[in-house]
């Protein structure tokens, strides 16, 4: 008995012994890391009332409230204006209330939409397939279209007040807590406002129709140029490319004016980085998802006080940034440069995150390591680059799709081949981002396709896949008629 008595102790003496210096071991973090990004490369903004940002936080509010009065002002200021108490007011905010502001409208809108075979909607999501006719498609819907209208007008009229406003400035705070706009209400009211907008312009009223949805994409352009949060940057660029593709699928109609294609074409100036791009953004979510001890609080918020200073033991701090900012850095480096220009291809990139997988993680910051994975902002960076960086090329080539498809529309000519024309055309010369040598977009004369080879920088004649976007062109249809 005393023999093996011994073996347990001397066992439990190695095990201590272990766990003494595996603890200690994780107490010598990396030397002290600062980022590129800092809070400081986001100065105050401005909290005047001209700020569109309020209407977007307000928007799902009761049609009947007056949300530029004082009393709805204030209410979202003291969220993040510094001059109040925001953590107080953030910590009392009703986050189920305010998303149930707009439930019932939702409810409204989806017994409106019908659903295809493939379960996508049709008359309010016209861009999923390319060789079906939006327009037609809400021409046919007029009546659910118009149900819609009467009863969301004054959403619809809160939701152009928005668009008039020159100034967009996201002043969410960097800080792990934070509050998002109604974003189910930003895509719905801005989804009817652009199939309103189409309607309303095939109905006869062509000038205004369109001019309300290039002042859709300029404020969009401005949306995403002021987003803070990823999610605000990305709701941006998705409303911007539905606009576009609503101005694309018009122009293809034979009745439309032939003056129309030269007010598209002066309503959409080449687009600047800022506009369709998201740095800004992705440097914000890094100041929002670095990991800090305070933030094992958030993560492991279901965990007792004990579980989480263990883990506290368990983590280094300088060594967890450095991890989550090298992923970040990559995807703002792919998200600024031309596809024609990565080395590798982003279908190649392997994630780069240190691994919660195999039978050693453990042994250095396995706190660190597995708060990459806990976080609501991560999986890995292969999901990151795959929902983020194809957004922002997608909505430079289809912005620039858009201008050519409008300069081709005014000056075609049925006696010469269409890329005789195209030729001749400046909207034309701004190349490609996914070709080499700065070669133009493409044109595919049997399908009537414009587009651009995509992040994957194959040309696959037109080819578009929304599911796979590693893996598809960036196409327009563009249907020429004589004027």
């Amino acid at each position: 008995m005393t023999k093996v008595m011994k073996i347990i102790t001397w066992t439990l003496r190695v095990f201590i012994g272990l766990l003494v210096i595996f603890v200690a071991f994780n107490q010598f973090d990396a030397g002290k890391f600062t980022a590129v990004f800092q809070a400081q490369d986001f100065p105050p903004v401005s909290f005047n009332v001209e700020n569109g940002y309020y209407r977007l936080m307000a928007l799902g509010e009761a049609q009947e409230t007056d949300i530029m009065a004082e009393p709805t002002v204030i209410k979202y200021r003291r969220l993040f204006d510094p001059q109040y108490d925001n953590k107080k007011y953030i910590e009392e905010w009703d986050h189920s209330a305010y998303r149930n502001m707009f439930g019932k409208e939702l409810e409204f809108i989806r017994s409106k939409i019908r659903k295809t075979s493939t379960g996508r909607s049709n008359w309010i999501d016209g861009f999923i397939n390319l060789e079906a006719d939006w327009s037609e498609t809400v021409l046919a819907s007029e009546e659910n279209i118009l149900a819609v209208k009467s009863r969301w007008q004054g959403y619809l009229d809160r939701y152009q007040k928005m668009l008039e406003c020159k100034q967009f400035e996201d002043f969410s705070l960097p800080q792990p807590q934070y509050i998002t706009p109604n974003l189910l209400a930003w895509l719905q009211v801005g989804r009817v406002y652009i199939v309103v907008n189409m309607l309303d312009a095939m109905q006869g009223n062509w000038d205004q129709g369109v001019r309300n949805l290039l002042a859709h994409v300029d404020f969009c352009k401005r949306s995403v140029a002021g987003s803070r949060l990823l999610i605000n940057n990305l709701i941006a660029k998705a409303m911007t490319r539905n606009t576009l593709y609503g101005l694309v699928s018009l122009m293809n109609r034979q009745e439309c004016p032939k003056e129309i294609y030269q007010t598209i074409l002066n309503g959409l100036p080449p687009i600047r980085y800022e506009e369709y791009g998201g740095r800004k953004s992705l440097m914000f979510e890094y100041l929002l998802g670095r990991p800090t001890k305070e933030s094992i609080n958030l993560i492991y918020k279901d965990l007792n006080g004990f579980n989480r200073m263990v883990l506290r033991l368990l983590f280094q701090e300088n060594r967890s940034q450095k991890y989550f900012y090298d992923i970040m850095a990559t995807v703002a480096r792919y998200d600024q440069t031309p596809p024609s220009q990565w080395n590798p291809g982003l279908e190649k990139l392997q994630p780069q995150e240190p691994s919660d997988k195999g039978w050693f993680w453990w042994l250095q910051n396995p706190t660190g390591k597995n708060m990459l994975y806990k976080s609501s902002m991560w999986t890995n960076s292969t999901g990151m680059f795959h929902s983020i960086v194809p957004k922002s090329h997608q909505l430079k080539i289809l912005y620039d799709l858009t201008r050519v498809s409008a300069e081709l529309h005014l000056k075609y000519d049925p006696e010469k081949p269409v890329m005789e024309t195209l030729l001749t055309l400046d909207t034309y010369k701004t190349p490609d981002p996914g070709s080499e040598n700065g070669k133009p977009y493409s044109w595919n004369e049997q399908k009537h396709l414009l587009y651009g080879l995509g992040i994957d920088r194959k040309d696959d004649n037109g080819k578009m896949d929304y599911g796979n976007p590693l893996d598809s062109d960036f196409a327009i249809p563009v249907i020429l008629y004589v004027k």
